[in-house]
């Protein structure tokens, strides 16, 4: 099977314990190995004239703890659900550190995985643990490697990646065999290569990191309650988060390796609040509008709507420079609300950021679509994230803030796209919005130094 051809649907799962889950404490603000490689997949790998691919999406069903039998216990819910044409399962301390009393325990799980997976026409991904710096854990983790490897040997169909001895070669070794930022970075370098045969590199460091008091100045929302008892309820009962829009929400390319808002929004419900089992969508598409999003229902949406539980809308930055009018953006955003609402979703809309350098005014264009947005939050009585208000009251105080350098990446000569700070502006501020702010948070004190 092709997991790079030119279709829509490709979908990839990822799942395993805590080295796939990639929390905060792991990456402090950059992506995971699943972040690297849906960029590199989905972005870099991506054929502007087939918009299927720019639709590889990947799911991250991980959850720290969970190792390869409590996987195939809820095989339906972390995978099977997702309709995924390829699943990979990354071994980790949860799989060789006392969860299995002897290898062939192990072996047998992997097995029954392996069979579940091919049951549902999916393509397997084998990925063997990290080396672990601690001797007696890294003996463990090598004996896990070999049993994946004689696997893969045995049965051609499936696509091993050999972690473990690949970072041997390369002198790493990670404590406690769990994965550290760059550990994230080296892992998706090698699951790339492994794929589909190249790599993106990102530096990662390129702005630096620093703590300070979030900047958002946006208000918790009248209706944000909503949210609220969603996040508060049975942790064992997951939510499903899908975030649908342009190249902004997508995330792609303009944070060089650091995380996107949803990205961050993920890391933050599974650590901030310890909702491990939610799971995070983004089916968002570089230059999309409304039209298109409707266009592109089946795999953007649809295929999701049935067990999907909030919804996060943000389309504007293309739609007013498009052939879509502004009386067709309003009927076209109030359908996906529509829509939304009637599969028992909260939709949550949000206001694009301000791009006033962009050329073919579209900062000037863009401003009613803005309002459009505003009207559809307030008629359909849910949830608007201003980020547009918000970057114009900053730019009001330091108007180089919210242009390239500032908010807006520094490379982007289009000047729409916001970079890691723009993003974790956005994050913040979304935060606010739906009354989640905790000021001891670390996650919500992270900043970036920038030149302007």
């Amino acid at each position: 099977m092709d997991l790079f051809n030119l279709e829509s649907g490709n979908t990839w799962v990822f799942t395993g314990g805590i080295n796939v889950q990639g929390g905060w404490h792991q990456t402090q603000g950059a992506r995971n190995f699943i972040g690297h490689f849906e960029e590199h997949i989905r972005w870099e790998k991506r054929d502007n004239d087939h918009v299927g691919t720019r639709e590889r999406y990947t799911i991250n069903t991980a959850q720290a703890g969970q190792n390869i039998k409590s996987i195939n216990e809820k095989f339906d819910t972390l995978v099977s659900m997702y309709q995924p044409k390829a699943v990979a399962f990354l071994a980790g301390p949860e799989d060789y550190h006392g969860k299995f009393e002897t290898v062939s325990m192990f072996e047998e799980a992997l097995k029954i995985f392996v069979e579940k997976v091919k049951q549902i026409g999916a393509v397997v991904i084998l990925q063997t643990p990290v080396p672990a710096k601690e001797d007696d854990l890294n003996q463990q983790a090598h004996k896990c490697a070999q049993v994946m490897i004689e696997m893969a040997k045995e049965d051609h169909m499936i696509i091993l990646i050999d972690h473990y001895n690949q970072c041997v070669t390369k002198g790493k070794s990670y404590s406690k065999g769990e994965l550290d930022t760059l550990g994230h970075l080296e892992i998706g370098y090698q699951l790339m290569q492994g794929t589909i045969g190249d790599v993106t590199t990102f530096a990662l460091d390129e702005v630096v990191e620093t703590y300070q008091k979030g900047q958002s100045t946006l208000e918790e929302n009248p209706y944000a309650c909503s949210i609220k008892s969603l996040i508060q309820r049975d942790k064992d009962q997951p939510l499903r988060w899908l975030f649908i829009g342009d190249s902004i929400t997508h995330g792609a390319l303009h944070t060089h390796g650091y995380a996107s808002f949803p990205q961050l929004f993920e890391q933050f419900l599974k650590d901030e609040y310890g909702r491990v089992g939610d799971v995070v969508i983004n089916t968002a598409v570089s230059g999309a509008t409304t039209k298109d999003q409707l266009e592109n229902y089946k795999a953007r949406f649809e295929t999701y709507k049935k067990y999907v539980d909030v919804v996060f809308i943000m389309f504007g930055t293309n739609d007013c420079v498009s052939d879509v009018s502004l009386e067709d953006f309003r009927k076209n955003l109030y359908k996906i609300v529509k829509d939304i609402k009637e599969v028992g979703a909260i939709p949550v809309l949000r206001a694009p950021n301000p791009c006033l350098d962009a050329p073919s005014e579209r900062g000037i264009r863009l401003i009613p679509y803005v309002e459009a947005i505003k009207e559809c939050a307030k008629e359909n009585e849910i949830i608007l994230i201003n980020h547009y208000d918000e970057w114009m009251q900053m730019g009001q105080v330091h108007l180089a803030m919210i242009k390239r350098g500032g908010w807006i990446a520094a490379g982007d000569e289009s000047c729409i796209h916001p970079g890691a700070a723009g993003h974790l502006n956005m994050f913040h501020g979304a935060v606010k919005t739906l009354g989640l702010w905790n000021e001891k948070s670390q996650m919500l004190q992270l900043a970036y130094k920038l030149k302007v």
